[in-house]
């Protein structure tokens, strides 16, 4: 209503002859005007405010909009940690936290969860259900071979459940139940044919 509100950040590209312009932070702004101008308002337009600016310093700019974003998933933005890791600060952990101004901790275990493949990722409603806390102890589960394969196959079998609900139209388990069936997975995996009891 009324239009666009706060202006996008976007900086100039060079040497694309489709784009003259990166949108930096406000991509979701641009979606919405973009869908809307071919939806009944063609006179929508996109507020964007000119900037220059290096790779890293889009990057952080990008990170510290999207810090205030309910909509930006934990491993939506540990996937971008995880890139950004690589692509701005050549693996050095240390180095990315103080740039950014974050935990090394903290930014130790969002790049841990951005590596849950994407066929455990499958077993979940939604990859927005993936939240820091309960995943961490998961993607450290992963490093176990004989346990990352419980893992695998237990994700497989929630994922054609889900599936199913879905189909069904029922809801799908919550984020809290999925994550319990995997972490549960290699210990009943462990366990013998017919022996339900564990003895210590």
């Amino acid at each position: 209503e009324n239009g666009q509100k706060v202006p996008a950040v976007v900086r100039r590209v060079e040497g694309d002859p489709d784009h003259e312009f990166e949108v930096i932070a406000g991509t979701r702004r641009h979606f919405a005007i973009s869908w809307l101008r071919a939806h009944a308002y063609p006179d929508m337009h996109f507020l964007a405010q000119v900037a220059q600016l290096d790779d890293e310093a889009a990057f952080r700019l990008a990170d510290l909009e999207n810090r205030a974003r309910k909509d930006v998933s934990d491993l939506e933005r540990a996937r971008n940690y995880a890139q950004a890791l690589h692509t701005h600060y050549d693996a050095h952990l240390t180095r990315m936290a103080e740039r950014l101004k974050l935990s090394k901790g903290w930014l130790s275990k969002m790049i841990k969860v951005a590596s849950i493949p994407d066929a455990v990722i499958d077993a979940f409603g939604s990859p927005a259900d993936v939240q820091l806390k309960p995943a961490y102890p998961l993607a450290q589960a992963l490093d176990d071979k004989t346990a990352a394969r419980a893992i695998h196959a237990a994700a497989r079998q929630i994922a054609r459940e889900q599936a199913q609900r879905h189909a069904d139209g029922l809801p799908p388990y919550p984020a809290a139940e999925v994550i319990r069936r995997l972490m549960d997975a290699p210990r009943a995996q462990s366990v013998p044919a017919g022996d339900p009891f564990v003895w210590t």
